[in-house]
């Protein structure tokens, strides 16, 4: 090996280091170098090696990523942020998103996915508990097909909850009529029991929303009604995302008509109130932040990524332990 035979060549040579060193042509630092890791590590140490850690503590042991890849299967249809929680919520083992991405892709079990550019704010005074705010929208459906191949749109009507993203009441309508918006507001009130404390209201600034008889059923309820900024619908932006969602499924569209169309956003919106796990609430499930359900979770995840870095840190270290040992021989041959 070159450089310990450098090493003994400057050792033994009868002349000063730096000297020895000049008339080889080795730089003093990187002697030093060498030498340092010989006494430290041993020969082994000396040999040519790429810049990384010898032993990675956090790496995945092969029955993690055995479980991880076998999720990734059972739940094709799950990114890896929301895989990730889905398995801590299933088995209590907890992986980082960044190291399910990489295993996902290792395996080309993950397609490349662009980034949509964010909002360009966020809506001010964040909303702290259930019932504080909701966001009200319309959005059109394909609903249906004329005897002339025309498409017909229905108009679907929601309240979200801004807090936990929970979608309280919608209906389905032929129109959009102003006297819907207060049919939908009824219908959120009444189910989630707030007449007495009403939430704060916010909607974009179309007519409907703007109409005089809705301002005085809202004036009449005590209810505050915000509005949108102008051209910037990023506002409602958490409404909006969930008409993106519903539409991006697939679940809505169609000429079936529009009962099968109103079955079709009902099957949606059970799971996604219910089960789906939402990235804007640190994947958490809509009800559970609505009715205050399972509330802990954050707390047990934040635990279990503790003591789950630590077992692989002690696990991959320990496999180097017989490496470290067999050196530990030779640390004294140049001392």
């Amino acid at each position: 090996m070159i450089k310990y035979e450098i090493i003994k060549a400057v050792k033994y040579s009868g002349l000063e280091k730096d000297s020895a060193l000049e008339i080889i042509g080795i730089k003093p630092g990187r002697y030093y170098q060498w030498l340092k890791r010989l006494e430290s590590d041993g020969w082994a140490a000396l040999s040519d090696r790429l810049t990384q850690a010898r032993v990675v503590p956090h790496r995945l042991r092969p029955e993690e990523e055995t479980e991880l890849i076998s999720y990734a299967l059972k739940y094709p249809d799950l990114r890896h942020k929301k895989l990730a929680h889905q398995i801590f919520r299933d088995t209590a083992h907890f992986y980082g998103p960044s190291t399910v991405y990489r295993v996902l892709k290792k395996y080309q079990l993950i397609k490349e996915w662009s980034r949509r550019p964010q909002a360009a704010r966020r809506f001010e005074n964040e909303p702290t508990r259930p019932n504080e705010l909701w966001h009200v929208d319309i959005t059109y459906i394909e609903a249906g097909i004329t005897p002339k191949g025309r498409k017909i749109f229905w108009y679907l009507f929601s309240v979200l909850d801004s807090y936990s993203r929970y979608l309280i009441s919608w209906e389905l309508y032929p129109n959009m009529k102003k006297g819907h918006v207060k049919e939908i507001l009824d219908a959120a009130l009444f189910l989630s029991n707030t007449f007495d404390n009403p939430p704060r209201v916010l909607t974009d600034n179309g007519g409907q929303f703007r109409a005089k008889t809705v301002e005085e059923y809202l004036r009449d309820l005590k209810i505050e009604h915000l509005y949108t900024m102008v051209a910037h619908p990023e506002t409602n932006g958490r409404i909006e995302r969930f008409f993106r969602t519903l539409k991006e499924e697939g679940l809505v569209a169609g000429s079936e008509g529009p009962e099968v169309v109103r079955k079709r956003i009902a099957d949606f919106i059970e799971p996604y109130n219910n089960q789906r796990l939402h990235e804007g609430i640190d994947y958490m499930i809509p009800r559970e932040l609505y009715y205050g359900e399972n509330l802990d979770l954050l707390k047990r995840r934040k635990e279990v990524k503790g003591k789950a870095r630590l077992k692989r840190m002690q696990l991959n270290r320990s496999k180097e332990s017989s490496v470290v040992g067999a050196n530990v021989e030779l640390q004294h041959c140049f001392s």
